[in-house]
């Protein structure tokens, strides 16, 4: 990839070569890192606000990817004085001493590029395997291969950068092949980890919405791998003429798989504080306008246009011969007891002690089992 810095001298008018030497992609590479890390930062702090609470336990798959978020802020750094130094400059506008430097850092940077996409998908294994925790003892198998597989890889290949970093003479050679072998590593484990989901969340117990959902966020994993794709597709773009130049399309594509891969891999864990959010807005709206369900139309079910905002009118409620709605249920007998052409059925009903009592002529007024939490949720939204 890297070799001597073999740009020649540029030929042309002072005016000229002052817009050529002034541009610069590397403000592009920039925003994209940092406003991609921005979210991973808030998408991780989420994460771990809904695993430390009281309802769940935090796991290694939550270590890996605080791990995976450190990483990708140490790359943010790094990425940060590359283009200080002159990536997405032309190299004929960099001094021979500079580009020695950046030559460096550019390494330096894959490495830690390397590590951090590899420790995402060690995360994502980790959080499948919470998943098929109770699914097939195969699947499960195959997930911790996969994520031996992949920490052996990456933490190999990752190391063959910094070797190769520190010897002081890089091998071009050597740093393009294991940047394609890696790269089509990460777009084969994309793939896998986001089609395993499919196949094990189907068998679970669930509602269809949330399989659909749950499967939708799981399967993200897909644009990580377009993004392992298309890195190494930039790759064969980069001339060695300006390579500081060709090269920035590739950091652009890279920080993009990485920190797509620090949010799409906490995103499915975020899952329960949408649900409570919306079981909570749900109460509130059945504590302030009613327990009738109505429809976008301002239309209940009966087909009436009365309006979502008017309370509807509890039923009144009967009163029974001294007798508690509770009491009387449990001494109602069996469905069709009464109706019956049994003796013993004829027996029961028409021997008055049993107190029996129909449940239809009692009618309650539809009040939730949570009332008294749902008013102090309400007390506090309005």
């Amino acid at each position: 990839m890297f070799g001597e810095h073999s740009a020649q001298p540029i030929d042309m008018h002072s005016t000229a070569v002052s817009d050529y030497c002034r541009a610069n992609q590397g403000t592009i590479t920039l925003a994209i890192t940092w406003a991609l890390l921005s979210i991973g930062i808030l998408v991780v702090s989420l994460r771990l606000y809904v695993r430390f609470g009281p309802r769940y336990r935090i796991g290694w798959d939550d270590y890996t990817a605080m791990a995976s978020l450190v990483i990708g802020i140490i790359t943010a750094g790094i990425i940060t004085k590359i283009i200080a130094s002159g990536l997405g400059k032309h190299t004929s506008c960099l001094p021979q001493a500079a580009y020695k430097y950046l030559e460096q850092l550019i390494i330096i940077w894959e490495g830690f590029n390397i590590l951090g996409i590899g420790i995402i998908k060690i995360s994502m294994c980790l959080t499948l395997l919470r998943i098929v925790e109770l699914a097939r003892r195969r699947t499960t198998q195959f997930l911790w291969s996969l994520l031996i597989f992949v920490g052996i890889t990456h933490s190999g290949l990752g190391m063959i950068y910094f070797i190769d970093s520190a010897a002081g003479h890089p091998q071009s050679h050597i740093i393009t092949w294991a940047g394609y072998i890696i790269w089509a590593m990460d777009a084969a484990t994309d793939l896998i980890c986001a089609g395993i989901p499919i196949l094990v969340i189907r068998r679970l117990q669930m509602d269809m919405r949330a399989k659909l959902a749950l499967c939708g966020l799981m399967s993200l994993g897909v644009l990580t791998a377009g993004c392992a794709v298309a890195k190494a597709i930039s790759l064969q773009r980069v001339t060695a003429d300006d390579i500081t130049w060709d090269l920035n399309i590739v950091a652009i594509w890279a920080a993009i798989e990485q920190f797509l891969g620090i949010i799409i891999t906490s995103i499915p864990m975020l899952r329960p504080l949408f649900s409570d959010s919306h079981k909570s807005f749900h109460s509130c709206l059945r504590i302030r306008f009613g327990t009738q369900s109505y429809s976008s139309w301002g239309k209940n079910r009966n087909g009436s246009g009365s309006s979502p905002l008017v309370r509807s009118q509890p039923k009144q409620q009967i009163k029974g011969p001294d007798i508690d709605l509770r009491d009387a249920k449990k001494t109602l007998p069996p469905p069709g007891a009464c109706h019956g052409h049994g003796q013993a059925d004829r027996n029961y009903c028409a021997d008055p002690t049993h107190s029996i009592v129909k449940e239809e002529d009692y009618v309650t007024e539809n009040i939730p089992d949570d009332f008294e939490e749902n008013r102090a949720v309400t007390a506090q939204h309005f």
